[in-house]
Order: C-alpha cells, then sequence, then structure tokens
C-alpha cells in the first residue's frame, strides 16, 4: 500500500497545499495557526482580506469558520477561538479566502492516469451545510479543459491509483486548489458518478490496493471499465444538526417524491432522530436524492426548486 508520507500529504491540508504550490500550481495563501502566532510580534501579515480558519485534518467542514480579515484572525487565534472545540494551534491553519465557484472533481486513477473523471459544481458550499443551508451539486455538460487541469492538482500530491475527490475554486485567475482526499466523495457522489460512467468508486478502489498495474494488463479492469451515459447527474441535501430538536417533519416535498425527473428520494426513517453533528450519510439527512437530466442546466432548475420549497421544521415528537 502506499507509505506513510503519502498518507500525510493527502490528509494535512498544509502538506497538501506545500506539495501542490512547489509544483507551481495555484493555491490560496496559508499558514499554520502555531507559525502565525509565533510571527504575531512581526506585525506583518501574509494577506490583509478575507481568511478562513480551520483544521489541518478536518472533514465536513467542521471548526471553519471565516473572518473578515487576517487581522481578525489573528486576533481570534491568540485565545480559543469561539466554536471551536479542543483547539490546539499546532491542529490548525489560516487560509487565504478565495471568491469564486466551487467545483468538485471524482473519478479514480490508476498508474498515475485518470480511468475516469467527472467534473461537478457544488450549489452552495460545504461551509454553508454545515451551517444549516441546503446544498445541491451537478455535474458539469463540458469539463471546459477543466479535468485536465485536476490531474495535474492529483499528481502534484501523489495520488497516482485509487479514487479521489478533489474540490477547486474557480477564480478570476483560473482554478485554485482547495483540498483533496484520496477516497470516493461523500453523500450521493458515489452513486452519481456510478450512474454517468458505470464506475464503483469503492469497487475500484478496492481493486487497486490489489492490483495497480496498468489497465491494459489489469486482471481486475471489470472493475475499471466505463460506460458512458447521455445524461448528467446532480444531487441535493438537507441538513438537520442544527435543529433545535432532534426529530423533524418535511413539507413541500410531495411533488417531487414523484417527479418523473427525480430518480431517487429518501427521507429519514419515521421515528429516527437527526444527528448531533454535520453528516453526510443519507439515512440521517431529514431529505437527499439525485437529479438525472440531459443537461445541467435543466438539472440544475429542478435542484434550485427542490433547495427552495421544501422544508425542514423541528418537531417536539418523532413522526410516527
Amino acid at each position: 500500500g502506499v507509505l506513510p508520507g503519502q498518507v500525510h500529504v493527502v490528509n494535512d491540508k498544509v502538506a497538501m497545499k506545500a506539495a501542490v504550490a512547489g509544483c507551481g500550481l495555484r493555491v490560496p495563501r496559508f499558514i499554520r495557526c502555531d507559525e502565525a502566532l509565533a510571527a504575531a510580534s512581526a506585525d506583518v501579515a501574509p494577506w490583509a482580506g478575507k481568511t478562513v480558519l480551520k483544521p489541518l485534518d478536518g472533514t465536513a467542514s467542521k471548526d471553519v469558520f471565516v473572518f473578515a480579515t487576517y487581522a481578525d484572525a489573528g486576533a481570534a487565534i491568540l485565545d480559543h477561538p469561539t466554536g471551536v472545540e479542543d483547539w490546539d494551534p499546532e491542529r490548525f491553519q489560516l487560509e487565504e479566502y478565495v471568491e469564486g465557484p466551487i467545483f468538485h472533481f471524482d473519478g479514480v486513477m490508476l498508474a498515475g492516469a485518470p480511468v475516469a473523471i467527472v467534473a461537478s459544481r457544488y450549489l452552495g458550499t460545504c461551509l454553508e451545510f454545515a451551517q444549516g443551508v441546503p446544498q445541491g451539486s451537478i455535474q458539469v455538460d463540458d469539463d471546459g479543459g477543466r479535468c485536465m487541469v485536476a490531474v495535474e492538482y492529483l499528481r502534484a500530491v501523489g495520488i497516482e491509483n485509487g479514487p479521489f475527490h478533489l474540490e477547486m475554486i474557480e477564480a478570476a485567475e483560473g482554478m485554485v486548489f482547495l483540498e483533496v482526499g484520496a477516497r470516493p466523495g461523500g453523500g450521493h457522489i458515489k452513486e452519481t458518478f456510478r450512474l454517468a460512467t458505470g464506475i464503483d468508486l469503492v469497487a475500484a478502489g478496492l481493486a487497486c490496493n490489489l492490483d495497480w498495474s496498468p489497465l491494459e494488463t489489469n486482471p481486475l479492469k471489470r472493475w475499471f471499465e466505463r460506460t458512458s451515459s447521455s445524461k448528467v447527474y446532480g444531487d441535493f441535501m438537507f441538513p438537520g444538526h442544527l435543529l433545535p430538536s432532534r426529530y423533524c417533519a418535511i413539507s413541500g416535498g410531495e411533488r417531487f417524491q414523484t417527479h418523473p425527473d427525480v430518480v431517487r428520494w429518501k427521507e429519514l426513517d419515521a421515528g429516527a432522530s437527526l444527528p448531533g453533528t454535520v453528516s453526510y450519510f443519507d439515512f440521517e439527512l431529514p431529505v437527499s436524492g439525485i437529479v438525472p437530466g440531459p443537461s445541467g442546466s435543466e438539472v440544475g432548475s429542478l435542484i434550485r426548486e427542490i433547495l427552495t420549497t421544501v422544508q425542514v421544521m423541528p418537531i417536539e415528537q418523532p413522526m410516527q
């Protein structure tokens, strides 16, 4: 399997950005919080504008906060930042906030080349989802060369075999690295990817761990055989972890449950309680689902309608 150093690069957000920047690719400016505190006496900020505080190894945007300026972020980390559990400046970083829509790239690499890669654009952000706002994602009809750029970033962090979930920001100057995981993405990403390509990311990842030979000679190549879909796919998720009750009721979703363009509609099981922390598991979400369509614009239109029509309301007692 992969060596510990390779694992570290894709699990530590400072290490992965350093690796990407070392290859001459675009990343936000960043600094570890312990280094920022040590440099505070120099009174020289590495940047001035909006700044993100996040853990080095966090997931699902937990303990992530955005400050109006670097100075505000610096002041916050002098003491225990509000809302952050188990504060340790060695486990957190500050990162320059980059404006622009966020894309995610999902697929599988084998022997340093992409077997399949799909570009999608978020409706909303993972941070907003963690803050209680519904989120969507839509596969793009034409990646516009973004996937070729994404492969450069994957190689920069050493992802040459196995599945990946890469997030990038489309800024004015081009694609800017956000973060990457050497694993399939969460939520419905595995399913929408399978519907679009015919490839099961989990099975393909296991096959990569068993045999890393090139695809043309790989005895496990059946796990990488791609089919082409005439449709694009999107998904939607409603969070429930911040509701003032552990139980909820859903309204406004009746017509979408039987809508011909909604291939999956999943509601929390009757009587089940909501999670106490952010989750992408469909069995813990109040509502989630998958929408296919002939174009990204049509899929996006329906998902936006779902996100603005459906309501998740707290209730005192579980619905039976």
